[in-house]
């Protein structure tokens, strides 16, 4: 497939400003964007805390620029803004880092960022700058650091509210193909902003006209609009007549996950749409392959459109709840707590959790390795960040707690315990 001709314009002009040279390129960053990255070396030499690139600030105005060196993910995913659908799975996990030092925050500060890039201008003239996928890149991918590698927030989607002073860093990791340039503001002496309620609505009756847009494995976009509804006694005819229990035992098991912050989990759709704002997670009886999605040596159980970072806006996830064999053997409880976990697995997508080390244990490990860790609800805990399919090369930390306890608020630590305590009575016993 040809790039459209405006498209096929804009990449002459981005080779024509690198023969500009670094000085005199309106674009600073293109330079270092087109450097082919040869997965050993840091083009840039700014490719962790320790040799990040002081931000000069002028007041409370500060400005970066740079670009994250082409190797061949990015290729394809400028290729892809070129007219050929060629993103997602199939493209490799980030290669290459660049690091900023913002200096000393203090408490009370709040930071935000505005990008703009050639490459965002590229992106523009193509149908795919309709994907989700591509229109939460730029959130995604640029991250306030703490000087202990963690995670903060996401400042390009949203202001992040600084809660102690300390050194602070700018991560800019793919999917940021290309040159990119920085305004960065920071607002001292403001009050955080209220934290937002969390509510997950979890749907077992179908789901029309929902318009989420997933990505194939093999770089193709996929829309999925109308899901059938879950039959439980099509999957379990062990447990006819108890789809009900069902339904509540695994609302209550999301809820007890997600017990410590201000989550209103709910099977009431009206209740949902009362609270304003929400995620939908949909439990269907397709399998992924009947939508679409290829399915490799892990069976896909669950699958959420992109990260919302800062929760901005409802997502729609799917659980597959027939994709994975040994659980027509587990007994009621275990069956409920398996797509408990993998329901709430992918709400932290939802509101902007990623996928963590697997040998973690935690709730946001990509994959069940065997049915033994099925049996029971994962937790969420701290845990090193991971890529689809590498490590990053900069280790960074994933704090759920002090994430989710920003945008959604703690809940009362007596109605947590609470939930807890029902949980166990009904179950009769520990929660497994």
């Amino acid at each position: 497939m040809h790039p459209p001709r405006r498209a096929r314009r804009w990449w002459a002009l981005a080779l024509t400003l690198l023969s500009v040279g670094p000085t005199g390129c309106r674009y600073a960053g293109v330079p270092e964007a087109l450097t082919f990255y040869d997965f050993q070396t840091d083009p840039d030499g700014d490719g962790s805390l320790e040799t990040a690139r002081p931000v000069t600030w002028l007041g409370d105005l500060g400005y970066a620029a740079g670009g994250i060196a082409i190797d061949p993910g990015n290729l394809l995913t400028i290729q892809s803004y070129l007219g050929s659908q060629i993103i997602g799975n199939n493209v490799p996990a980030p290669s290459e880092v660049d690091c900023f030092s913002l200096g000393r925050l203090e408490a009370g500060d709040h930071l935000s960022i505005d990008v703009s890039s050639l490459a965002e201008r590229i992106v523009g003239l193509t149908p795919l700058a309709q994907a989700e996928t591509v229109q939460n890149a730029t959130g995604q991918a640029v991250m306030l650091v703490d000087a202990d590698s963690g995670i903060v927030g996401y400042p390009g989607a949203l202001p992040v509210p600084i809660d102690r002073g300390g050194d602070y860093y700018l991560v800019v990791q793919s999917f940021v193909p290309g040159d990119y340039a920085f305004r960065i503001s920071r607002i001292r002496g403001e009050p955080p902003p209220a934290p937002r309620r969390g509510v997950c609505l979890l749907q077992f009756d179908g789901s029309r006209d929902r318009n989420a847009t997933f990505v194939g494995d093999h770089g193709e976009l996929i829309h999925v609009s109308d899901l059938p509804p879950f039959d439980l006694e099509s999957a379990r005819p062990d447990f006819a007549g108890q789809t009900q229990r069902f339904q509540e035992t695994l609302r209550q098991f999301v809820e007890y996950i997600y017990a410590d912050w201000d989550v209103l989990v709910t099977l009431d759709e009206a209740q949902a749409k009362a609270a304003g704002h929400y995620d939908l997670i949909v439990f269907t009886t397709p399998s992924p392959e009947d939508l679409g999605l290829q399915q490799g040596r892990m069976k896909t159980l669950g699958v959420e459109p992109t990260i919302d970072v800062e929760d901005r806006g409802g997502q729609v996830g799917i659980v597959f709840i027939q994709s994975f064999e040994q659980s027509r053997y587990f007994d009621f409880n275990t069956y409920a707590a398996l797509w408990a976990s993998v329901a709430a697995h992918e709400y932290g997508h939802a509101v902007g959790l990623w996928h963590v080390r697997q040998e973690s244990n935690c709730l946001m490990a990509p994959a069940i390795n065997n049915g033994t860790d099925a049996r029971q609800l994962k937790r969420l805990r701290v845990a090193e960040r991971q890529e689809d399919r590498s490590r990053a090369l900069i280790p960074l930390w994933q704090q759920p707690d002090q994430y989710l306890s920003r945008v959604m608020g703690r809940r009362d630590t007596a109605e947590a315990e609470a939930i807890r305590e029902r949980t166990a009575q009904m179950l009769g016993g520990p929660v497994p």
